[in-house]
């Protein structure tokens, strides 16, 4: 559905008057209805499942931060990487301590669970927990409430016993921080076939959280599988569980990049949202990950807020002319709505600015055709997106002097 609303304003650039319709509106709306009449009168209404957010990144940046401290009002709790474990080449294994901003963690007032990576599928007769602890310390000590740690480790099906005993060992260093913090752990889907192992798992944790995610190449995602797979994993552990479901797109091999659409994303929420709070498997969702500003591959903030609530963002855009002291007048694009929507494939000048013109230019793609007054989207493919905030300037335009 495309919604297409006006709003005129006058500004004076030196003696020209430049009409500017500055606010065309065009929304492409794609809402997925889960029935215009609410539930059946026999069954429970849905309701909201708490949501994780994960912090990914071994470089805080100044937008990440920002995220930190005002995180989506949706996400209850925030899962942050602080350590990262991986092998070296040769023998043995270096850790990573991620120099996380635990004041930024604190302004938010969320719980925080600390997340330590384990990379690979080596022994983990050498993963040290010293530098998990030292973080869980210093986080306290600035003011962030982490309340558990989690430790993500792909554990190939037939070492999960092993990895059971390891967590034991793991539980009991725990105890030299006070409180001691929640252990829980993010799971492959491969691990029911090992059912006795995983029992003792699920048994040994307080959380187990389930990857739905680029678990089967190439694909990134399977919306129709996945809150079938959390809830047999669940059946087989003899525990609720959490899912893990992403926000991100990701570049393969050859340089194709593989993304998630927002709208099954926020199909799987309402499937899991609409199960009878007594009879769910899955009792909690984690979304990987929260995106900043600098970061273009992530949902933005609002269309993760919808996704949340099980709601299909919706895109849209607004074109809009801004006169400067020199006379030119700059035309730009700004996202609007709830999710990224794909730049205008032409906009006609004339629609902003009347009168005469001398002169004009396009950049970010746009070339502008002066006998037709609009700006062309000339590179090849499709025009890119523009996420809700963000403003692409698309040329400029000089109209004549009176």
């Amino acid at each position: 559905m495309i919604d297409a609303t006006q709003e005129h304003r006058v500004v004076v650039v030196g003696c020209a008057r430049v009409a500017l319709r500055v606010a065309c509106v065009f929304a492409v709306v794609a809402a997925a209805l889960t029935g215009a009449c609410g539930a059946p009168a026999d069954e429970a209404p849905a309701t909201a499942l708490p949501i994780d957010g994960y912090i990914w990144r071994r470089s805080w940046t100044p937008a990440l931060r920002e995220v930190a401290s005002s995180p989506p009002a949706e996400v209850d709790r925030l899962r942050v990487l602080v350590v990262e474990d991986e092998p070296q080449q040769g023998s043995g294994r270096r850790a990573v301590t991620v120099p996380v901003d635990a004041a930024a963690l604190a302004r938010s007032g969320r719980p925080v669970v600390a997340v330590w990576r384990i990379s690979g599928t080596d022994s983990l007769d050498r993963a040290d927990p010293a530098l998990l602890l030292e973080a869980v310390r210093g986080m306290r000590e600035a003011g962030a409430r982490v309340v558990g740690v989690e430790v993500d480790y792909d554990c190939p099906t037939a070492a999960l016993s092993g990895y059971v005993a390891w967590l034991r060992g793991l539980r009991s260093s725990l105890g030299a921080v006070q409180p001691p913090p929640l252990l829980g752990v993010t799971a492959l889907p491969t691990w029911r076939e090992n059912p006795q192992a995983l029992r003792a798992l699920a048994k040994g944790t307080d959380e187990v959280t389930v990857q739905v995610h680029a678990i089967a190449a190439p694909a990134l995602f399977d919306p129709d599988r996945a809150g079938r797979v959390a809830t047999a994993f669940s059946e087989t552990a003899g525990a609720p569980v959490s899912i893990a479901l992403p926000t991100y797109s990701a570049q393969i091999k050859d340089g194709v990049r593989l993304g998630v659409r927002e709208e099954d994303v926020a199909r799987v929420v309402r499937e899991l949202r609409a199960v009878s709070p007594a009879r769910r498997a899955v009792t909690r969702i984690a979304f990987f990950r929260l995106g900043a500003a600098d970061d273009v591959s992530v949902f933005s903030a609002p269309a993760l807020a919808a996704v949340a609530r099980g709601e299909a963002p919706a895109g849209a855009f607004v074109v809009e002319a801004e006169a400067a002291s020199d006379g030119a007048v700059t035309i730009a694009v700004r996202g609007t709505g709830t999710a990224a929507t794909p730049l205008p494939a032409a906009i006609d000048v004339g629609t902003h600015v009347v009168g005469r013109l001398e002169a004009g230019d396009g950049f970010a793609g746009y070339r502008f055709d002066a006998a037709s007054r609009t700006f062309i989207f000339s590179h090849p493919g499709p025009p890119p997106r523009v996420r809700p905030g963000d403003v692409v300037r698309v040329g400029w335009v000089r109209p004549e002097s009176p």
